[in-house]
């Protein structure tokens, strides 16, 4: 019989799709639409439909340069009146099985596809939305393209059928009607088929459904005799019997005689010189039909639905054996001269509701007579859950070599290998889909793969074509036991990877279908995802200025629509849409996700996030995310930039980030002389390169450093070409440790001519410099400053310390507000008023949490009679000391140069100098480079401490 998918809430969930949309307060910058948009048809017109890839079989117009037949029809009326045959009137050439066929409908509205024919095709759709500007749109274009696989040889599918395009409201229209003989098939219907006479205005007439695969076909409907087991075929009597043949449609046969339509008949063709036939088994007009013809009924969303038609008025009556339950009864009249009575009844059921269970029949209201009983049950009902796994989510990476483009151009995909600088990381979540029943320990189940709601309408309206014993993918059925014990006797498909679709489940005559609709991370069982639809997967958002690191959209296929568009935001608002040269759509049959993947340059410091633009299939909606990015100002440099270059005055300083060639990044060396800058994981080697005229040296934290490299090297300015002297600092790995202030100096100079601030953020995490030292800090009665520095640096210049005051009399710790008396710099620690520390001794502790959970440094202050020494004898010096001692130390310097000079020459110290700078750095050492000295280091344990007091003050550790 012929089927036809439709969108009803029996076959596919009705999406409701919330959106959400981008403030901007600034101005939006057009992007410009595809050149398809000039193609595409007005919003008053029908869609247009093109058909590629069709084979040999096709007779249809095919272009000069290319040997895949095309063609295109714009749609008009309904049903067949509309449709456009393509395979002309030669029958004896076929439409090759085995290429697939493509059929591309366009429209300025959204679009989907209805399918007509005896066998489901087993098909993909694919829709496309382009958009001359996302937010603000003047003309868009809906592209559906729907492309029919090569039949199998199961006899289970079949590509022969109308296909329709059409708006959602179905107003407008286009259709198709494709004819594709699979090589083992003539006729496109079942071996057995029944039909039924109807009698209308005193004329019997019925539909004999032999449909064809191949056009034109020449074919006869003979009766069958069976006499004494002597099986004949007789040809219908021409003159009492009126018969009609269209291979799209069948047989229809008409007569006065009601008998002369019943019976046994076969369909017989002849195709190459290979016959087949059919039979069919045409009962005699009843008085009554019914739907569903299945006895057994389950909820589904929560509702049964039953008609029944008769000659005579019927109704409907319930018959339940436990709860009273929610229904609606209805009686029905139809415009017919035969069976224009009608009753229906729908039976609402609760999820709260355990059991649930009865009859409905369809009875004569004169006589009372039962003609047609349906039981339910809800014992017999599917309960299905999606597992996911800690140890089965996996990350899988793939490369891939062609685009696919609305010209169908196929990708091939692998696993990627190192070296390759295309490739990706995704996520693939992997699980158990597992279904229970309380009437059985075991359910029979059914999956069968959709990747969006247009598949699933097609496909479900051929529910009866897939068997239990069907399996869409390399699934396993297993009843479950784990521990020795039956777990809830439920029956488990393993999926490799998460994939929408339908569950047909069942026990006994009781069959549930449920949709399965996957998301980015999980698989939804009869409900629709709202949140999580779009994801931006970027290889860092802490980037610089000159950066190009490729950026990839990923979203779900379900309720997203191809093309994803990239956009960047700056900070006052503005939304610039960009125009990418090369897109990577990458994508992967075992994924349910579209990727879009490109390459993307920062361009400025004033970007504040990049944005992912994605249509909603079926609206003019788009939805959208967004991926914050933290950007440095630090200007980029190039080989023949006038910043690569060092003034006559001062060094300057490098930053090179260096990645290997599959990190997805390009990097660029950028000037930061005299500027502070955060570094981040991931990068394999960082490099801070100082470039004089003349010798310079490294120093952190006024600790003179061995560099790795030291010479000099061509430098190009103004077309002219120099050489000046080169110190390469290597800071591998990028540790907390590695925290400071970098110096670049001339050698045996005291006053720092070019530094830089460098904060080791390394992974992202907030932690103190010295994490777990305890510090010694030393200042003079007589000092006339009063404030003093607690040398509590962080690693993240966005970290939040805490200071806390440890009052070893009352065996508790205070926290201590900011105020004028106490200050943070998170370059140099928290600077305190001497009035917050009365006692010659006072203990502090550094933490990152508001309520002491977790110590961080311990500090220790003590006040000293006598000559002026401030500062903590216990750690890696601080940024402000170093600059106010700066002189003192300058001139101790100076004065033993001198001396040395009297004693040694110049000449001698300055060769000596050279051999010492040549040895290696170990800055991975930085934060250990100077001593204590009076306190061993003390590793603060989180535990050695007692509850907090509810007066806020809390109990000092023991």
């Amino acid at each position: 019989m012929w089927n036809r998918a439709q969108i009803t809430s029996s076959c596919c969930i009705i999406l409701v799709v919330v959106f959400t949309s981008v403030q901007n307060s600034g101005s939006v910058m057009v992007v410009t639409g595809s050149k398809l948009l000039l193609d595409c048809p007005g919003m008053d017109e029908n869609p247009v439909i093109s058909v590629k890839g069709s084979g040999t079989g096709d007779n249809s117009p095919s272009s000069s340069s290319s040997s895949s037949s095309s063609t295109s029809t714009r749609g008009g009326g309904a049903g067949f009146s509309s449709s456009v045959e393509v395979g002309g009137d030669k029958s004896d050439e076929a439409w090759d099985r085995f290429r697939p066929m493509l059929l591309k409908c366009k429209a300025a509205y959204p679009i989907t596809w209805d399918f007509m024919g005896s066998k489901p095709p087993d098909l993909s759709v694919e829709t496309i939305v382009e958009v001359d500007n996302v937010l603000t749109p003047t003309k868009r274009c809906f592209y559906s393209n729907l492309k029919v696989l090569a039949s199998g040889y199961t006899g289970k599918e079949s590509r022969t059928g109308n296909y329709t395009c059409k708006s959602f409201d179905g107003q407008k229209k286009a259709s198709i009607y494709r004819f594709a003989h699979d090589g083992t098939s003539i006729f496109n219907t079942r071996k057995t088929m029944e039909a039924k006479v109807i009698v209308r205005g005193g004329v019997a007439q019925v539909f004999i459904p032999c449909t064809a695969n191949i056009p034109n076909l020449n074919a006869t409907v003979l009766r069958i005799q069976d006499e004494n087991k002597n099986v004949t075929f007789v040809s219908l009597d021409a003159n009492s019997i009126e018969q009609k043949y269209d291979p799209k449609v069948g047989f229809f046969l008409r007569s006065k005689n009601v008998t002369a339509l019943s019976g046994k008949f076969v369909c017989s063709g002849t195709y190459r010189n290979e016959t087949e036939v059919v039979e069919i088994t045409v009962a005699p007009p009843t008085d009554f039909i019914v739907s569903p013809t299945k006895q057994h009924q389950t909820f589904r969303n929560s509702r049964i639905s039953v008609s029944c038609r008769a000659n005579e008025p019927v109704e409907m009556r319930l018959n339940n054996t436990n709860v009273k339950v929610q229904q609606h009864l209805q009686e029905l009249m139809y415009k017919t001269d035969s069976l224009k009575y009608g009753a229906m009844g729908e039976v609402f059921t609760h999820p709260k509701q355990e059991v649930l269970k009865g009859e409905i029949s369809c009875v004569k209201k004169l006589t009372g007579e039962v003609l047609y009983t349906w039981k339910y049950d809800t014992d017999y009902m599917c309960t299905c859950n999606w597992t996911l796994k800690p140890d089965l989510f996996k990350t899988t990476r793939f490369f891939f070599l062609l685009d696919r483009t609305l010209r169908g151009t196929i990708r091939a995909f692998g696993l990627n290998t190192e070296g390759d600088s295309y490739y990706m990381n995704l996520p693939t979540p992997r699980g158990e889909l597992s279904c229970t029943s309380p009437k059985s320990a075991k359910v029979n189940m059914t999956y069968i793969a959709c990747e969006n709601p247009v598949e699933c309408q097609i496909k479900s309206a051929f529910l009866n074509w897939f068997d239990f014993d069907h399996r869409a993918y390399a699934m396993e059925s297993a009843f479950s036991d784990e521990d020795g014990e039956d777990a809830a006797n439920q029956t488990t498909i393993s999926q490799g990877y998460i994939r929408s679709g339908i569950i047909k489940c069942g026990v006994e005559d009781y069959i549930t279908t449920k949709i399965a609709i996957a998301n980015l991370d999980t698989l939804y069982i009869d409900s629709i995802p709202m949140k999580n639809l779009v994801r931006i997967i970027a290889p860092e958002s802490n980037v610089f200025v000159g950066d190009k690191m490729l950026f990839t959209c990923i979203y779900e296929k379900f309720q997203i629509a191809r093309e994803a568009k990239f956009a960047v935001q700056y900070k006052n608002g503005t939304i610039n849409f960009l125009e990418i040269d090369k897109m990577d759509d990458r994508y992967s049959f075992d994924l349910e996700k579209y990727q879009r993947t490109s390459y993307i340059t920062i361009d400025s410091p004033d970007i504040s996030s990049l944005l992912c633009f994605v249509p909603v299939w079926n609206s003019t909606q788009w939805k959208n995310t967004s991926l914050p990015l933290n950007v440095s100002t630090a200007s980029p440099i190039t080989s023949d930039s006038p910043l690569n270059c060092p003034t006559d005055s001062s060094p300057i300083i490098i930053l090179q980030r260096n990645s290997t060639i599959s990190s997805r990044r390009v990097r660029v060396p950028h000037l930061v002389s005299n500027t502070t800058i955060s570094l981040y994981n991931p990068v394999s080697e960082i490099q801070l390169i100082c470039r004089a005229n003349y010798p310079i040296q490294w120093v952190y934290n006024d600790v003179p450093l061995n560099t790795s490299k030291i010479g000099k090297v061509p430098c190009s300015q103004s077309s002219s070409m120099k050489k000046v002297y080169e110190a390469i600092l290597h800071i591998d790995p990028l540790k907390k440790e590695g925290t400071g202030n970098y110096s670049c100096r001339k050698t045996f100079a005291v006053v720092p001519q070019s530094y830089v601030y460098v904060y080791a953020v390394g992974d992202g995490d907030a932690t103190f410099v010295n994490e777990g030292r305890h510090m010694q800090v030393v200042k003079h009665t007589d000092d006339p400053n009063q404030k003093v520095i607690l040398p509590c640096q962080v690693s993240n210049p966005e970290a939040k310390p805490y200071l806390f005051l440890d009052h070893e009399d009352s065996e508790k710790i205070q926290r201590l507000d900011f105020s004028e008396e106490l200050q943070y710099d998170p370059r140099s620690g928290f600077e305190l008023d001497l009035s917050l520390a009365p006692e010659p001794v006072t203990t502090f502790i550094c933490s990152m949490s508001s309520n002491a959970s977790s110590f961080g440094v311990l500090i220790t202050l003590r006040k000293q009679d006598g000559i002026f020494a401030a500062g903590a004898s216990g750690g890696s010096g601080s940024y402000k000391d170093s600059q106010s001692n700066g002189m003192l130390i300058g001139v101790t310097v100076i004065l033993l140069i001198l001396v040395i000079v009297l004693t040694s020459g110049l000449y001698l110290m300055y060769k000596k100098c050279q051999e010492a700078t040549s040895k290696t750095a170990d800055v991975s050492q930085l934060g250990n480079t100077t001593g204590f000295s009076s306190y061993d280091d003390v590793r603060i344990q989180a535990d050695d401490r007692e509850n907090i007091v509810g007066d806020g003050t809390y109990n000092r550790f023991n």
